[in-house]
């Protein structure tokens, strides 16, 4: 695991907090998301790194499919926790298309 593991880290924290904790939540969090996540992609295409230019850039063709799949499984335990597993699956369809929120 290199440098190019942090953005989908970013991404993937990203999305397990926003899923949980966005409804209600300040503006100022998604700024600094965001801001941290730009920073992250800049810093490992700048790094020097084993992978190639093409792969290096491929890669974050996962980092926001990556946020929205982490945000919506776990959007559907806030406030509580699905009461069961067709209800999960319910409401990651539902967090896809309209947002936790």
């Amino acid at each position: 695991m290199g440098l190019h593991a942090i953005p989908i880290a970013v991404a993937t924290l990203g999305g397990v907090y926003f899923g949980l904790f966005s409804c209600g939540g300040y503006v100022w969090h998604w700024t600094a998301f965001c801001w941290l996540l730009g920073i992250s992609c800049i810093f490992t295409l700048a790094a020097p790194s084993a992978l190639s230019w093409p792969k290096r850039v491929g890669l974050f063709a996962i980092v926001i499919p990556a946020f929205f799949f982490t945000e919506a499984v776990a959007a559907p335990f806030y406030p509580t926790v699905p009461s069961s597993f067709g209800d999960f699956l319910r409401l990651f369809v539902l967090t896809l298309k309209q947002g936790p929120c």
